[in-house]
This record gives structure tokens, C-alpha cells and sequence, in this order.
């Protein structure tokens, strides 16, 4: 079952992705890019994230923007680890790969006990064009093991922002 705050989300991803411009660079992803402040990446953003979702949710819901979108930010996979859904991981992962078009920047699943799916994503990543991968944060940069901290954010901007340039 989706909790409410998903299915408000949900119809919030809908309204962006009707208003979003063309060449918007798009932000996907749970908990970590719904806090994100994207216009410190990119002036020209639309935060498209969702806490809580896991990717059997998302690829329910991938906006239709993404359609318009120059670059699509993708952080996707802690939460089927936390909610104990991760089996099929990888090839949803493969899935969400598929749908979207266009430059893709993807970064890993912050979690250690994800790294075997972090590498699945690596050669995803390599297999497409335009994909750049993101080596995700780890250590002390999280509040809570999940959730980044101030500092954390700042090492994933610096990241995101040079993987633009790429």
C-alpha cells in the first residue's frame, strides 16, 4: 500500500510535469531529491522527487516530462532496501534506464548493503549513451544512516554539478 504522502506526490509529479518548460533538467528520486534544492545543480530544474517511493512505484509514475527534459537527475533504491523489497532490484533499475531519454546522470544507492545493485547500475549506465554515474555518498554525511546532512548535500551539488559538465 502507498502511504498518502505518495499518492499526494503522485498528483504534485503530474502538475510539474504539465508546467515544466522545455530542456528542463529533471530531478527523480525518493527522500534525498525531494529535499534537494535543485536550482544549487541546476537553474533551470524541477525537483520530481517523492519520499518514501521505492522503483516498482516509480516506474508508475516517471513524468511525462521527462519527455522535454535536456538532463534527467536520477537517486532511486534505498527505500527497497529499507521496506525489504529489493528483490528484482536490478532489473527495475534497467527498466527506469529504458524510459528515459536523452543525457541521464544517475547516482548510486547510498546505502552499503547496496553495493552489488550500485554495480549493476555502473554497467546500466555504461551500456547506454549519455549516462554519467554518480559514486554516491557514504560515511559520516548522513542524520540518520539514510538521510544527508548539510555537508552530505554539499558533496552530492559539487558531485552533480561536475557530472553536468561531462
Amino acid at each position: 500500500p502507498e502511504s498518502d504522502h505518495i499518492r499526494t506526490m503522485k498528483t504534485v509529479i503530474d502538475w510539474r510535469s504539465k508546467t515544466a518548460p522545455d530542456g528542463a533538467v529533471m530531478f527523480i528520486g525518493d527522500s534525498l531529491t525531494e529535499r534537494l534544492a535543485t536550482a544549487s545543480v541546476a537553474s533551470n530544474s524541477v525537483n520530481m522527487g517523492i519520499s518514501g517511493i521505492r522503483t516498482d512505484q516509480l516506474i508508475t509514475v516517471l513524468p511525462k516530462a521527462i519527455n522535454r527534459s535536456s538532463i534527467v537527475f536520477l537517486q532511486i533504491g534505498a527505500n527497497d532496501f529499507t521496506q525489504a523489497k529489493s528483490v528484482g532490484i536490478i532489473s527495475r533499475m534497467k527498466q527506469i534506464s529504458d524510459v528515459i531519454p536523452g543525457k541521464l546522470i544517475w547516482t548510486g544507492i547510498m546505502l552499503d548493503e547496496a553495493e552489488h545493485v550500485n554495480g549493476a547500475i555502473v554497467e546500466i549506465c555504461k551500456k547506454r549513451r549519455n549516462c554519467t554515474y554518480i559514486q554516491p555518498v557514504k560515511g559520516g554525511y548522513f542524520v540518520d544512516g539514510v538521510h544527508l546532512s548539510d555537508g552530505g548535500y554539499k558533496l552530492w551539488i559539487a558531485r552533480m554539478r561536475n557530472a553536468i559538465d561531462k
